[in-house]
C-alpha cells in the first residue's frame, strides 16, 4: 500500500473543526445559559385576568421543551467537540518535536489566542503566529501518514 500524505488544507482543516466545535459549543452554551434566565424571569400566569388577544402565547410547557431542545443541542456540541479533540490529539501526538506539540495543542485542543500561547511559550506572538507555526503544521503533515497513524 502506498503512503498517503495529508495535503497542508487537510492538516489545517482537521485542526480548524476543532476551534470552530469550540466555539460553536460556547456560543450555544451561552444560548442556554440566557434561555435559562430568562425562563427565570417568568411569572405564573393570572388566570383571573381577562386573555389577551392576538399575538403569540407561550406557554410554560413551550419554554421547557425550548430548554431541553438547547441542553440536547449543547451535548450533541459537547460530543462533536470530544471526538474531533480525540483525533487532532491523536495526530498531534505523532509529532516528535514537543514544542511543535505544545503549539498545535494550545492553538487548536485549548483554542487558545496567539497572545496566550506566546506568553506561555515566552516567545513573541508574531513568531508564534508566524515560523513556529508554518514549522508545527508542516510537521504535522509530515507526521500524519496513514501507515504512520495505523489507518
Amino acid at each position: 500500500m502506498g503512503e498517503y500524505k495529508l495535503t497542508e488544507q487537510e492538516c489545517k482543516d482537521i485542526l480548524r473543526r476543532v476551534r470552530k466545535a469550540q466555539f460553536e459549543l460556547r456560543a450555544k452554551e451561552e444560548e442556554l445559559e440566557q434561555y435559562k434566565s430568562d425562563c427565570y424571569s417568568l411569572s405564573a400566569t393570572d388566570y383571573s385576568k381577562e386573555k389577551p388577544t392576538g399575538g403569540k402565547t407561550t406557554d410554560t410547557s413551550d419554554m421547557i421543551a425550548r430548554l431541553m431542545q438547547l441542553r440536547d443541542a449543547v451535548n450533541e456540541q459537547w460530543d462533536k467537540l470530544i471526538n474531533f479533540r480525540l483525533e487532532a490529539n491523536i495526530r498531534i501526538n505523532n509529532m516528535h518535536d514537543p514544542a511543535n506539540r505544545a503549539l498545535l495543542t494550545q492553538r487548536y485542543i485549548l483554542a487558545k489566542s496567539w497572545r496566550q500561547i506566546s506568553e506561555a511559550l515566552y516567545i513573541s506572538e508574531d513568531h508564534a503566529r508566524g515560523k513556529l507555526h508554518c514549522r508545527a503544521i508542516a510537521e504535522f503533515i509530515k507526521s500524519n501518514t496513514k501507515e504512520h497513524i495505523g489507518i
